[in-house]
């Protein structure tokens, strides 16, 4: 199996230069859409194949994004709602750590980011549960937004004013009788709520305080058939590359529980060519499953491609050292 990298970057650098009509839908989530074409860029090797010129471009348009008073802190997904009166550009807890998490990988200080108005903000969407909302416009709340909060902690490399043993105890709360993490207490195991458990229990230091290691351990192993699937009895997916293979990679079980033979094989079933990978053989290529399938490959080493941060998700050697000090911390 060899991948063709040089398709995979065309991919992407034609992404960032303007989005097809096709795509028209996800307006909302753009900066997540940047995100994943940049890191993906990144995971490739390829980030200087953007000049200097690009990447400014890029960078000017995440800072754009940025809410600024007396309106909520943090990032917008883009500007579609930006209106003359500045009163509809809510910030949302996911876009702000997809604009971070840009800035980082392309090289930014981060000079320009409000991060008191981060932090003032994070500490709003913070429930009494512990748990974090999305935003403040009728929005879920969930381990989702518990990350991501985690991780905007670990990128600005401060827990702000947050009520972090609050939020680790609604963490713990999630694992289920399976072993696997819940979105919610009492809801079904999940990978992707898994991983969102395990890095931000790893970003503020309490994997030790995980109730079940062994049954979560047991959860974990069961994913793989060929693939992993994010829950019992579910189809395989490229995605769960990423969010089983990560978290398996943070607690340092990959090695000893991944057939990586059998999961590169299945990635690369669902190449469809143009540097695009799909979610199993019933579904068409997109964005999200091309960046997570290559994730994957990442974590079982495939050559070619550089080491993910298995916590953050991001590519190591684009992250500082005092980010690397948190994730990759014993």
């Amino acid at each position: 199996m060899e991948l063709n990298i040089s398709q995979c970057v065309k991919y992407f650098s034609a992404l960032l230069k303007g989005l097809p009509p096709s795509f028209e839908q996800q307006e909302i989530i753009l900066t997540n859409l940047v995100y994943f074409s940049v890191n993906s860029l990144a995971l490739l090797g390829a980030l200087d194949s953007l000049d200097k010129e690009t990447k400014d471009q890029i960078i000017e348009w995440i800072y754009k994004q940025q809410v600024h008073a007396p309106l909520s802190g943090g990032f917008r997904p883009s500007c579609i709602h930006e209106t003359p009166d500045h009163k509809v550009e809510e910030s949302h807890i996911t876009m702000t750590y997809c604009a971070l998490a840009v800035l980082i990988l392309l090289g930014d200080n981060l000079e320009r980011v409000e991060k008191d108005r981060i932090f003032a903000e994070l500490k709003s969407l913070q429930l009494p549960n512990g748990t974090f909302m999305g935003h403040h416009l009728g929005s879920e709340a969930d381990l989702r937004f518990t990350f991501c909060a985690a991780a905007i902690c670990a990128l600005l490399g401060s827990n702000g004013d947050l009520n972090i043993d609050s939020a680790i105890n609604y963490i713990l709360d999630c694992q289920t009788y399976e072993g696997g993490f819940a979105h919610e207490p009492g809801q079904e195991a999940h990978g992707g709520a898994t991983y969102c458990a395990i890095s931000s229990l790893k970003i503020w230091g309490a994997i030790d305080r995980i109730k079940d290691k062994q049954a979560l351990a047991y959860w974990l192993s069961q994913r793989q058939d060929d693939g992993f699937n994010g829950r019992t009895n579910k189809l395989t997916d490229t995605c769960y590359s990423f969010w089983i293979g990560a978290p398996l990679k943070t607690l340092g079980w990959f090695d000893d529980f991944v057939n990586k033979e059998r999961l590169t094989t299945f990635i690369f079933s669902n190449y469809c060519g143009h540097g695009m990978f799909r979610s199993n053989s019933t579904a068409a290529p997109d964005l999200l499953h091309t960046h997570f399938s290559l994730v994957g490959l990442s974590l079982c080493g495939f050559p070619g491609l550089e080491q993910i941060d298995s916590v953050l998700g991001l590519v190591s050697k684009h992250l500082p050292e005092r980010i690397r000090k948190i994730t990759q911390s014993n």
